[in-house]
């Protein structure tokens, strides 16, 4: 019986197939040449933070992908807003030239590169921004548009710097051994978002393989208490800031406060974001410490990150560089601003509206 094939076809017994496989926009790469990877194990990952939008350039400009860069007049990184040409192609025959604009305010993050594209590829994305006048031009990425995107005011802390107990007299009323490091472990109440896998990882690896004392801090609002290990201290202290310097470094969410608490207070940490969605923007938070220098980032998902995260932090040279880092940062207190912006705000008064409306019973 014969047998059809496609000319060109080699059959063969064995066979290597070598195939490239590339992040849609720059990202971070996790594993090593040389390494052992398991099925499902994530070896690289970028992110798309807030909405993002794809156009098709090439489709639409009649081009090719390598010619691409030719006629881009944006750049990735570039802040953008709706209607600004990005790039174009003049007509063949003098002809209005083709030109492609931006849908909508944003920063671009990232364009194709690949020589061969099949139709329907995305080749452009644009990250949206809702703030963009405090985008800054020319972020490396969305994820630092957002982060240093200026605020109206400088972060508000709880605590002034004089308010916070120097190493020893936190450690004294904490009961902790003053001689051996410590590292406090602050992950919120939990209710929102599940922090029990990698709490249990952190714990074990920080009680079993470190010579550190380990404290938890627990929240009043959590609905139950965590379970931990023998030798982990429980703290139900508020505001537990008060009591940071008395320890090495601090594995902790990434909220407003506790953030800003740890970061102006040049305290070395392990941000772990809660990534649920009704929660404000603490990935973003992390990510930008870890580029930055300020801290590590450690998603929880990312349990092959727990023991090398922990192993960084226990360097003394790389915790004493995120504290230089960190104090190189201006501690302006941005709360009497806030408070005057607010009391501003109450005595406000609108024009096309009586008086008597805002005082009035519902």
């Amino acid at each position: 019986m014969a047998h059809a094939y496609t000319p060109g076809l080699r059959v063969a017994r064995d066979a290597v197939l070598r195939r490239t496989r590339r992040l849609p926009m720059r990202g971070e790469v996790l594993a090593q040449v040389g390494d052992t990877v398991q099925r499902q194990q994530v070896v690289a990952r970028t992110e798309l933070p807030g909405n993002v939008r794809t156009m098709n350039v090439i489709n639409r400009l009649g081009i090719s992908a390598d010619e691409l860069p030719t006629f881009m007049l944006k750049g990735e990184g570039d802040v953008v807003r709706k209607g600004d040409l990005l790039a174009q192609v003049g007509g063949l025959f003098g002809e209005d030239p083709e030109a492609l604009v931006s849908p909508l305010d944003g920063v671009i993050i990232g364009h194709a590169t690949l020589p061969i594209v099949n139709q329907g590829d995305a080749l452009f994305h644009i990250a949206e921004v809702e703030a963009l006048d405090h985008a800054g031009e020319h972020a490396d990425s969305i994820v630092e548009a957002l982060a240093v995107s200026d605020p109206p005011f400088p972060a508000a802390p709880l605590l002034d710097e004089d308010e916070v107990l120097g190493r020893d007299v936190a450690r004294r009323e904490l009961g902790l051994d003053p001689d051996r490091p410590a590292v406090l472990v602050q992950l919120g109440s939990g209710n929102n978002f599940d922090y029990d896998e990698i709490r249990a990882v952190l714990l074990d690896h920080l009680v079993g393989d470190t010579d550190f004392q380990v404290a938890v801090a627990e929240w009043l609002i959590s609905d139950a208490p965590a379970p931990l290990p023998d030798g982990v201290k429980r703290l139900n202290l508020q505001p537990i800031a008060r009591y940071h310097k008395a320890f090495e470094f601090v594995v902790s969410t990434a909220g407003y406060n506790g953030f800003h608490e740890l970061v102006l207070g040049g305290v070395p940490a392990i941000y772990v974001p809660n990534e649920n969605p009704t929660m404000d923007e603490q990935l973003t938070r992390a990510q930008y410490a870890e580029r930055k220098g300020l801290g590590l980032c450690l998603r929880t998902h990312e349990i092959y990150k727990v023991r090398p995260h922990v192993e960084r932090m226990l360097d003394p040279a790389f915790r004493a560089d995120v504290t230089a880092r960190c104090r190189a940062l201006s501690r302006a207190n941005g709360a009497q601003e806030v408070a005057t912006f607010i009391e501003q705000l109450v005595r406000t008064v609108c024009a096309d509206r009586e008086p008597r409306q805002y005082w009035a019973a519902p």
